[in-house]
């Protein structure tokens, strides 16, 4: 039996090194937008191979999660069957274009087929919705592993 993935932002930073040193590459220039896990790997100590790397996030430690829609998906994520029913809901097309879901997100609105595509995965795939349920729930964690990297980060 495989040990359970860490799907928190360390976890997800821990892969990137992975993908780096299975590659054997060095002196890298990681660009991120929008994911603050770059400030955890320079806080872990997990920058061997990185150069350089260009942060543009709208993800920070005042900023996490990102916004009125990422606040309610971690409250929702809390809930017995929120998330589930909240992607649900998200397939009515005036619902998902209000300000707590995606309206602010996109200008003119996310074409319906392309969302349509982004929540079939987690209708067909229970792993999928188990994943997204572990890292929503991740969320206080991971903001105050962020709030950590980043005093940490500051005085480097």
């Amino acid at each position: 039996m495989q040990p359970e993935a860490d799907l928190t932002l360390r976890g997800q930073a821990r892969i990137v090194h992975e993908l780096l040193e299975s590659l054997d590459v060095h002196d890298v220039t990681l660009c991120f937008n929008d994911w603050t896990a770059s400030q955890i790997r320079v806080a872990d100590g997990l920058c061997e191979r990185i150069a350089g790397m260009v942060l543009i996030a709208c993800e920070t430690a005042g900023n996490y999660p990102p916004g009125l829609p990422g606040r309610n998906l971690a409250l929702l994520g809390h809930v017995p069957g929120g998330l589930s029913l909240a992607l649900r809901a998200l397939r009515i097309r005036t619902l998902r274009r209000t300000p707590p879901t995606f309206g602010w997100m996109s200008k003119h609105g996310i074409d319906d087929d392309l969302f349509e595509r982004w929540l079939s995965a987690s209708r067909r795939n229970p792993g999928v919705l188990r994943d997204l349920v572990a890292y929503v729930r991740s969320t206080r964690q991971s903001k105050r592993d962020l709030v950590a990297a980043t005093t940490s980060s500051a005085g480097s």
